[in-house]
């Protein structure tokens, strides 16, 4: 038996002034070691020419949680300062 590494990029839409959204059911079947999260605006992600598809931002996020069958993961939300361009790294 060979270890498989496997990468899987899903994208979901949040409306702009969004200040609470639920994702039911993101990732289903076997849970990944890892999640990487980020925010690019709508019309870059759609290839519009005049945009940086890689030109994340925080959007003003000021916490993001992670559920697990009800369970919370990790045990509190990650809540990064991004006023001091602190960068996030949970696992």
């Amino acid at each position: 038996e060979y270890p498989l590494t496997r990468v899987e990029v899903k994208s979901f839409v949040l409306r702009r002034g969004t200040t609470g959204e639920t994702i039911a059911n993101a990732i289903l079947g076997q849970l990944p070691k890892r999640v990487i999260v980020g925010f690019v605006d709508n019309a870059a992600f759609n290839e519009n020419k005049d945009e940086n598809p890689f030109d994340f931002q925080n959007w003003g996020i000021n916490f993001l949680s992670l559920y697990v069958d009800g369970v919370q993961v990790p045990g509190r939300p990650l809540m990064p300062n991004l006023d001091s361009d602190c960068h996030l790294d949970a696992e």
